[in-house]
């Protein structure tokens, strides 16, 4: 978790932004995006008997989906959750928030970011 142009948002453990699609769902969890889609938005994994601990993310809200390849995609407050390929982590800008009207920044509540 870190601020910046876009208030409190989630990032990876490298400080790259962590997005969600509009495309997908929520309940029940379901991802979209696959194959080229998964090659750009990449979709954040977690071997199923990982323990799951996101800094200041309630534990309620943190889940899995297994993807059609068989891997385990972490999820958010139900919002299945990727990274953008090209985030440098720098935090800079908002990143690729908005792209396409779908891919947005999440929060720690599994929220859609809007600018500060």
């Amino acid at each position: 978790m870190q601020t910046g142009p876009l208030g409190i948002v989630l990032t990876d453990g490298s400080g790259r932004l962590v997005y969600r699609s509009d495309a997908d769902r929520a309940d029940p969890p379901t991802s979209t995006c696959v194959d080229q889609c998964a090659q750009n938005w990449i979709p954040i994994t977690a071997p199923p008997d990982q323990e799951l601990d996101l800094a200041g993310v309630k534990e309620e809200l943190v889940g899995r989906l297994q993807r059609a390849d068989g891997s385990f995609q972490l999820t958010l407050a139900g919002w299945p959750l990727y990274r953008n390929r090209d985030d440098d982590g720098t935090l800079a800008n908002a990143g690729h928030n908005g792209a396409d009207g779908t891919w947005f920044v999440v929060t720690p509540q599994g929220e859609k970011a809007t600018p500060a």
